[in-house]
């Protein structure tokens, strides 16, 4: 399974670099076999060696640290390309993924995949010309050792065989060893990420930093015990193989040649070239863990739901911006809409069946206590949830799996947890710096931020003050739909006078339509419609501003 996954991914990967390295490895390969076998043939007796001899043992010498070298620089080459290319995938997977799977994943394992993961892929992918080399190495060498001692050769493939069968089982075996250290590793990582976002309650409470510290050491300890489990594992198995390989050795010099009378010259010369494949032997062996390591990788990604297949509709780089995003739209429409999700602590959340209609143009509060469904409503609004029932539409146009990016296209969104990017991502126009400058005097911040070639100069601010930059994106993105996750709640009086006086009426006088989760009930008078939620249910939807009125 893993070797077909395998072939697969190197089919979409740097296969031109690798098929290239490959074939010169097996010239290497078969170099190194020819000069060996020149070697036999002088110790093994019959015609004085001579000056040609030498020559060809020269040349084919030579040529085994070219191709090797040519070799190695193809993989080079293309190694961090590749890794690049596993990364842009990946993330590419990311995008087409449900964001409630991305949420249940975590960012801890996510950032892993990205790091880890990849990196061991990466390194299976480019030791497969290496695996080639060394093999047709020892190809060569058996295939003439059969034709001058058909017995010896046989008796060292039967056990090459059994011992590489051996060593499949041992490491197929340990493998749950190597899925409990990326465990344990994910873990680590969650520890990493704790530290660096709870500095300043570490650094208040001597306490919680014992305890951080306790919690982190027994992870450590769990990882360096299951790593070195895994580690000793490999070691044990590569160990053994190279052991059981001395066995044909000692036949041919103890048992074979006596029986068959075997001149000693002849028995010294098949043992050097017994000894010389010993290397390519330890070299295989070693590269198993290699692709042990790949192979739970591989597993790792693919248990995320981010599997390493050709997804066209992922790739955000080739694919066109999608257009339905541009047409007029009248009103959308919820009809018996739900969405259901478990917590980490196991509790299930219901929202809905929920049935509600929605104009251009209004301006909607969404009100409830916490726990109520608000930002999940909200999420299933702009299409980042998908509705486990009922149905969405946009001017009686169901929303469906086709058309839910280019739905997801008419919004804009600031939730409590957003991300500023320091670029202006996905935002272009002629005078893209111009505008950004004139919406930050507006917001007060041209005196601690500038944008010069659509890049903020710094984001080094405060919350209230980078919840001012998010609402400048949002704004310069142009968008049909507003969707603004307690945007004011960082805000001084100031701002949030701005916000709700200023910023919303021009939304509306522009046609555009706002969803607004908020608390400010002084401020619910700026909205047209007060929709109130409780335990996922809307228990009240009061029209304040009639829709003749607005219009």
């Amino acid at each position: 399974m893993f070797a077909a996954k395998l072939t697969r991914l190197i089919a979409r990967h740097g296969r031109g670099a690798l098929v290239g390295a490959s074939l010169i490895g097996v010239v290497s390969g078969l170099a190194s076999a020819g000069a060996i076998a020149v070697v036999y043939q002088a110790l093994r007796g019959g015609r004085p060696p001579g000056l040609a001899q030498f020559i060809l043992f020269a040349g084919l010498s030579l040529l085994v640290p070219i191709s090797r070298m040519a070799s190695q620089y193809l993989l080079l080459h293309q190694s961090l390309a590749s890794m690049m290319e596993l990364v842009v995938e990946l993330i590419g997977r990311g995008f087409a993924t449900p964001l409630r799977q991305l949420e249940q994943v975590g960012p801890t394992r996510l950032l892993t995949a990205l790091t880890r993961d990849v990196v061991r892929l990466t390194d299976t992918v480019m030791a497969v010309p290496n695996v080639l080399l060394q093999g047709t190495i020892l190809l060569g060498s058996t295939i003439y050792l059969a034709r001058l001692q058909p017995a010896g050769a046989a008796l060292f493939v039967g056990i090459i065989m059994l011992s590489t069968w051996g060593t499949l089982v041992a490491v197929r075996k340990s493998m749950h060893i190597q899925y409990r250290t990326r465990a344990d590793a994910d873990e680590l990582f969650a520890h990493f990420r704790g530290q660096v976002a709870g500095i300043k309650e570490l650094q208040l409470s001597l306490a919680r930093q014992a305890d951080f510290f306790d919690e982190l050491r027994v992870t450590g300890e769990s990882y360096r015990r299951n790593h070195v489990a895994g580690e000793m594992a490999f070691t044990m198995t590569t160990s053994w193989f190279q052991l059981v390989f001395m066995l044909p050795i000692g036949a041919v010099a103890l048992i074979i040649a006596p029986m068959y009378n075997i001149p000693p010259a002849e028995v010294g010369a098949y043992t050097l070239v017994l000894l010389y494949m010993n290397g390519p032997i330890g070299a295989i062996s070693s590269l198993v863990q290699t692709f042990g390591r790949g192979a739970v990788a591989m597993a790792n990604i693919e248990e995320l739901g981010l599997a390493l297949q050709p997804v066209a509709a992922s790739d955000a780089r080739t694919r066109p911006r999608p257009q339905a995003a541009a047409r007029p739209w009248r009103h959308i429409d919820l009809a018996d809409v739900t969405h259901t999700y478990s917590g980490e602590d196991g509790t299930r959340f219901v929202l809905g069946p929920l049935t509600a209609h929605f104009e251009r143009g209004e301006i909607v509060f969404i009100t409830g206590g916490n726990g109520s469904g608000k930002t999940t409503l909200a999420k299933v609004l702009c299409g980042l949830y998908t509705p486990d029932s009922g149905t969405m539409s946009v001017d009686g146009v169901p929303v469906t799996a086709d058309t839910r990016e280019a739905y997801r296209q008419r919004f804009s969104a600031v939730f409590s947890d957003f991300h500023l990017f320091s670029r202006l991502l996905g935002i272009a126009g002629p005078d893209v710096d111009g505008t950004a400058r004139r919406h930050l005097e507006l917001l007060q911040l041209r005196h601690c931020v500038d944008v010069r070639d659509g890049v903020f100069t710094t984001l080094q601010l405060s919350q209230g003050q980078r919840k001012r930059l998010a609402l400048l994106v949002a704004r310069l993105e142009g968008r049909d739909i507003y969707l603004f996750d307690e945007w004011a709640a960082d805000q001084d009086q100031t701002f949030r006078e701005h916000f709700y006086r200023r910023l919303l009426p021009e939304l509306r006088d522009a046609g555009k339509t706002a969803f607004v989760i908020s608390h400010d009930e002084r401020y619910y008078d700026a909205a047209d419609r007060l929709l109130k939620l409780e335990l996922g249910q809307i228990v009240s939807d009061v029209q304040l501003v009639p829709a003749v009125a607005r219009t």
